[in-house]
């Protein structure tokens, strides 16, 4: 849970370090849990409607061990949306934003279509990495609304869900067998691993090109901090690509498990060290 928070606050800051204004405390403050609680409710819904298949792959869990029962679960869902949904509406009461009451509205909507039937996104192959995707995001975007979103920043904030969906759609590997035995169609289930391993190759090279892209625009406009930290995710899709090329080619499924914990690094860590390096120190320095 500590984790989880803590997650949480550095997406945020994240997003309030890609916009441009001072953030009020108190819409600060709802928004955080707002988000927060959006992803209690996000976890608890996944446990349910996972119950089956974590039975079989993470019995250890509240639910299939039977610490908690569904009922119970459901309750506790139900809290965590009204406390979401209720400091969403401070938030947008005090902030006056449209777009900050939209993606408030959005969080737990969105993480019940990615987990609950008969929507269940999660099964629908690319589809589901993108919405899982905008859900980890979700905090991000919510700091970067809160601070002021800017069209400076936005660009920043779309290689980041570019980033973040190169990372969901490698963990889909690691629960293939599972997943295709429960009818849930990830991409690796639907193509096949090594068909996916390609596809998920070119689009790294595509990473390659659009971070260097933006990094060079962003340093044609005089932003030397977005345009080394664009410029620092360059290495992220190199080793993003080289590992998983190297499984579409040649390795072992074994292999690709300890290759995909290591890119998972990469795409998930690097991207936040390197924006505190580039954003939120000049910041203080300045």
């Amino acid at each position: 849970m500590l984790r989880d928070i803590i997650r949480l606050g550095i997406l945020v800051l994240l997003g309030l370090m890609f916009s441009s204004g001072d953030p009020s405390p108190l819409v600060l403050f709802m928004g955080f849990a707002s988000i927060a609680a959006s992803s209690a409710f996000a976890n608890v819904v996944n446990d349910i409607y996972d119950l089956e298949l974590d039975k079989k792959t993470k019995a250890y869990r509240p639910l299939p061990s039977g610490r908690y029962s569904v009922g119970e679960a459901w309750g506790a869902s139900i809290g965590f949306l009204v406390i979401a949904l209720s400091t969403g509406a401070i938030a947008f009461m005090f902030s006056e934003s449209i777009i900050l009451f939209a993606v408030l509205l959005a969080a737990p909507l969105g993480c019940f279509a990615y987990s609950g039937t008969p929507i269940r996104l999660k099964a629908r192959s690319w589809l589901g990495v993108g919405t899982i995707s905008l859900i980890y995001l979700t905090p991000l975007i919510t700091g970067f609304v809160i601070g002021g979103s800017s069209s400076q920043g936005l660009p920043l904030v779309l290689l980041m869900l570019y980033t973040i969906f190169l990372a969901s759609a490698v963990k889909d590997f690691e629960d293939v067998q599972v997943d295709g035995s429960m009818g849930v169609t990830t991409p690796p289930v639907r193509y096949g691993t090594k068909a996916t391993a390609k596809i998920l190759g070119y689009a790294g090279i595509v990473g390659v090109a659009l971070a260097g892209a933006i990094s060079a625009w962003y340093l044609a406009q005089d932003h030397l901090s977005q345009g080394l930290f664009s410029l620092a995710l360059i290495p992220s899709y190199v080793i993003y690509v080289r590992r998983i090329r190297s499984y579409s080619e040649s390795i072992s499924f074994e292999q690709l498990m300890i290759l995909v914990k290591g890119c998972l690094r990469y795409m998930y860590i690097w991207p936040f060290v390197a924006a505190l390096a580039f954003l939120l120190v000049p910041r203080f320095i300045g």
